[in-house]
């Protein structure tokens, strides 16, 4: 990591002010949040999330994304379409120096054809 990411820090995100395109996966754009966690060492997490935001998922409007960090750091990425469903996606991550125990990131389809990942707070 390049920084510690801390709650607080990313609970200063409100909106955005700018998207940005991912590199690899073009259908998928990215607000302030999300990019400041990938300046800041967590560019593996967003594109992990990106590269499961295929056609096949189109038909869900909302994911919300859930990691969560165990204590030998590896980790569980969870995608839902909601609180109360089973998960849609479920990826073990090996190992993970991410700063936090847990991390909300949400994804909504049909910004301009593609997806826009964003940071709860950024609602």
């Amino acid at each position: 990591m390049t920084t510690t990411i801390t709650k607080h820090e990313l609970n200063q995100f409100i909106g955005t002010t700018q998207y940005y395109r991912h590199p690899l996966c073009r259908t998928v754009i990215y607000t302030d949040g999300i990019k400041y966690l990938c300046d800041n060492g967590a560019a593996w997490l967003i594109d992990t999330i990106a590269s499961h935001l295929t056609p096949t998922l189109y038909k869900y409007r909302t994911l919300f994304f859930t990691l969560t960090k165990d204590d030998d750091n590896s980790a569980t990425l969870v995608g839902v379409e909601d609180i109360d469903e089973p998960p849609i996606i479920e990826q073990h991550i090996p190992f993970t120096d991410y700063p936090l125990q847990q991390q909300n990131i949400w994804a909504a389809y049909g910004h301009q054809g593609g997806w826009v990942i964003y940071l709860p707070s950024e609602y």
